[in-house]
């Protein structure tokens, strides 16, 4: 256990500090080109655009669904675990992600359709953990005698991998268009825990402790494992070199987004997105660490005079000593932390919309939902602002804000689901921020774009002359 956990934390630490995706906020600024990274169907204004080197879209985003700071660590600065645990559910999660676009070009082919290149880097982080996980850390097993505490829903999931995508958004008919991408994924680094059986049981009367197992964590990173003459792993050495990391090309994915828009009416327009929906293959440096055991401790009782409460870290740290890490061989499949939306939007008048959104991340076969309010201003295409408010890990304190802008030729985008994380950190569980700068070309001169080509034009075009 105690291998498990030191491997899978060396390993996620790895992927995280690679380069350092709640987007709830940029999908509802739908007459922007920047939305088309959650919803390929949305076009250009402009004839084409370029985006400036690794600066067209970084995306950072952090978040958790079970505790803030201020859950666990009070105002005097008094920690209380016991607010952690009362505020827990069932499973957590905390998420994490980083992109960083390298490179992204867009050309208007023609009046209707609209085609799009980028490269981007891409990492994620996932780490799910059961409320009997935190029982057992915070109380010890005393308050579980007779009981089974599970962790099998305890789980670690990360990847740093190269997209390489390729997208159409057409306008279909006066009131539906429709986008997608297709995208060539290469894996860099990454690990997915595979936990079949994780459990501890106390007897109550003679507190012999019982704990079952059976694990597997599989990775793939520019490292050697080492093992014992037994089989056991024993220690984990990187790869200093850079470069075979850079252009490593032996683990391959695939994936593709999808997305379209239909308006109802001249004031109402529906929307929907596919985002991530892949797979990556991992075959180079790729480990599969297994560890099964049934093992049972002796607890306390009347005559050894031992104490009946034993500290949760303590069991850990005793049953780790005795469960170790053996070697399994092949590669593995992750899938992409797929994601949906979708929206609503009434369009008040030309310059003024409100609109609704939710959207789903589907994570260990859990759906992970978040919802969206949100009112744009948007008096041309050059200039847009947004002012939302979410419902997003289990929490209403999220209110974004975003602001596209356009000058000459340069146009920059800054948007966050949550601004109250520059106030208030010690109350915030998510935390976003996107950025980007590219360049536009062939653009409508002023006071010759039109306010609509048609009465039913979606509003990706509401501006195109």
């Amino acid at each position: 256990m105690k291998q498990f956990i030191i491997t899978a934390a060396t390993l996620l630490w790895f992927s995280a500090t690679l380069h350092s995706q709640n987007s709830n906020t940029l999908f509802l600024m739908n007459n922007s080109v920047e939305s088309n990274i959650v919803n390929p169907s949305i076009g250009l204004h402009c004839k084409y655009y370029v985006g400036f080197p690794a600066l067209t879209s970084l995306h950072l985003s952090a978040g958790s669904t079970g505790m803030s700071y201020r859950t666990v660590v009070d105002k005097s600065g008094e920690i209380r675990f016991s607010n952690a645990l009362k505020r827990a559910h069932y499973v957590d999660y905390i998420n994490l992600n980083q992109h960083i676009g390298l490179l992204s070009f867009g050309y208007k082919l023609n009046e209707d359709t609209d085609l799009f290149f980028s490269v981007t880097e891409k990492a994620y982080q996932r780490i799910g953990y059961p409320k009997d996980a935190l029982k057992l850390v915070i109380e010890g097993n005393y308050k579980s005698l007779g009981e089974t505490m599970k962790f099998r829903n305890t789980s670690v999931r990360a990847a740093f991998y190269r997209e390489y995508a390729l997208g159409m958004a057409k306008q279909v008919d006066d009131r539906l268009r429709l986008g997608g991408r297709v995208k060539i994924l290469f894996g860099r680094a990454g690990i997915k825990s595979k936990i079949k059986e994780l459990d501890l049981t106390t007897d109550e009367n003679t507190f012999k402790i019982t704990m079952k197992s059976d694990l597997e964590l599989l990775a793939s990173a520019p490292m050697t494992a080492t093992f014992d003459s037994d089989g056991y792993l024993s220690n984990i050495d990187f790869d200093n070199d850079p470069m075979k990391y850079i252009i490593n090309s032996k683990n391959p994915g695939i994936g593709i987004d999808l997305g379209g828009s239909y308006d109802l009416n001249e004031k109402i327009t529906l929307s929907a997105s596919l985002i991530d929906f892949g797979v990556i293959r991992w075959n180079s440096s790729s480990y599969r660490f297994n560890q099964s055991a049934d093992i049972s401790f002796v607890g306390a009782t009347d005559t050894n005079n031992a104490s009946s409460g034993v500290n949760g870290l303590g069991v850990i740290d005793s049953i780790g000593n005795a469960m170790k890490l053996s070697n399994g061989q092949g590669g593995f499949t992750t899938w992409l932390p797929t994601q949906t939306y979708v929206a609503a939007e009434y369009r008040y008048n030309d310059q003024i919309s409100f609109s609704f959104l939710n959207r789903n991340e589907f994570l260990y076969n859990t759906v992970i939902p978040s919802f969206t309010l949100g009112a744009l201003y948007s008096p041309s295409y050059k200039f847009s602002t947004i002012l939302s408010w979410s419902y997003m890990h289990n929490t209403p304190m999220n209110i974004g804000v975003g602001i596209t802008a356009q000058l000459w030729i340069l146009r920059m985008h800054l948007i966050t689901d949550n601004i109250l994380v520059a106030f208030y950190p010690e109350y915030s569980r998510t935390a976003t921020i996107r950025f980007g700068m590219n360049f536009m070309f062939g653009c409508p001169r002023k006071g010759k774009e039109k306010r609509r080509v048609s009465n039913h034009t979606c509003p990706a075009y509401r501006y195109y002359h």
